[in-house]
């Protein structure tokens, strides 16, 4: 099986060919440093549907954390997580951390919204909980209306409140679940999260920023010129669960 580099390198090849036929010269025109791990030429010069047929390098996914400052390290461990999996998922992975990072806004949040037009179903089917809940952040800070906007934070509100909850469970009620879920060990920065399930992991107690991103894109939500009586009322509440004894402030809490 080819690797990345080398399927890209197939691509390269064939769009120089049409550059020459005078077809098109934007990928031959693209500077030599442009990381083989970026979905731009593939998404480009293949279409979507034949990047579900293809798959990722490996078989044996390996879970990243963390965010690498040098975005081709980065997406060199999101390949090694999507090992196996189609270049779509991959994709789509891609296009997100890009969006979060403010490169290229426009053209990848086009990318983003295409990707999920056509092929929804299929994402639906294949992405794990950590990617679909990673699809709705984006959806929450780039919303095509408010509607969608309220949708995409009910799910990121629902995945982000399991996450908490399954976390605490794990660190304080390990005997009643079983042998075959370990008591969670302490939170590091410099170790992999412990996944829950279905691609989820445990918050980092100390150290994660789920919380504090939640209440960012809470707070950007409910605030402006569009505030009404729903708005203020999740609001108000977002703020009571971080001031009385629940989940949101136990993990705010914990050392």
């Amino acid at each position: 099986m080819m690797d990345v580099t080398s399927e890209l390198a197939t691509v390269r090849d064939l769009a120089e060919t049409r550059a020459h036929s005078g077809k098109t010269k934007r990928l031959a025109e693209e500077p030599e440093t442009e990381s083989p791990f970026r979905p731009s030429r593939l998404s480009r010069f293949i279409p979507y549907l034949a990047l579900r047929e293809m798959r990722m390098p490996g078989h044996a996914p390996k879970l990243d954390f963390g965010r690498i400052s040098a975005l081709d390290e980065h997406l060199g461990m999101l390949a090694r997580e999507f090992a196996g999996a189609s270049h779509l998922e991959f994709t789509l992975a891609c296009t997100i951390v890009m969006l979060r990072r403010g490169i290229e806004v426009k053209r990848n949040l086009a990318r983003f919204r295409r990707i999920w037009f056509w092929h929804a179903r299929f994402l639906c089917s294949r992405l794990n909980s950590r990617w679909l809940i990673s699809a709705a952040d984006t959806l929450v800070d780039f919303p095509r209306n408010r509607t969608e906007q309220a949708t995409a934070m009910a799910a990121v509100l629902l995945g982000s409140t399991v996450k908490l909850y399954e976390t605490e469970r794990r660190l304080t009620d390990s005997e009643a679940m079983g042998a075959s879920r370990p008591p969670l060990p302490r939170s590091d920065p410099n170790q992999p999260p412990v996944e829950l399930f279905d691609g989820l992991t445990a918050f980092q107690v100390g150290c994660g920023d789920l919380i504090t991103n939640l209440n960012t894109r809470l707070t950007l939500f409910c605030s402006g010129r569009r505030r009404n009586t729903a708005t203020r009322i999740l609001d108000e509440l977002m703020h009571r669960m971080r001031t009385h004894d629940s989940i949101y402030a136990r993990m705010e809490r914990r050392p």
